[in-house]
């Protein structure tokens, strides 16, 4: 199996829901359902994607929907 994804980076599909408090070094891209707190350096919650929970992220695009915060950082 390949691996096409690069190392520290998640990706939540559509259709997937994962739940609990997400340390993602690198990319983070939600299609699915996150239940918590995502930490990442980048984030990008696509238009099927729900974050029911908290985000700290350097650089966002939301495409969908955050439910409980938001917070940016550089």
């Amino acid at each position: 199996m390949t691996d096409n994804n690069p190392k520290g980076s998640l990706f939540v599909g559509e259709g997937v829901i994962v739940k609990g408090t997400f340390e993602v070094p690198e990319m983070a891209v939600v299609a699915g359902l996150v239940e918590g707190e995502l930490n990442t350096k980048e984030v990008l919650v696509d238009t099927s994607g729900i974050v029911n929970g908290r985000i700290n992220a350097e650089v966002v695009e939301i495409r969908g929907e955050v439910t409980q915060g938001l917070h940016v950082t550089n």
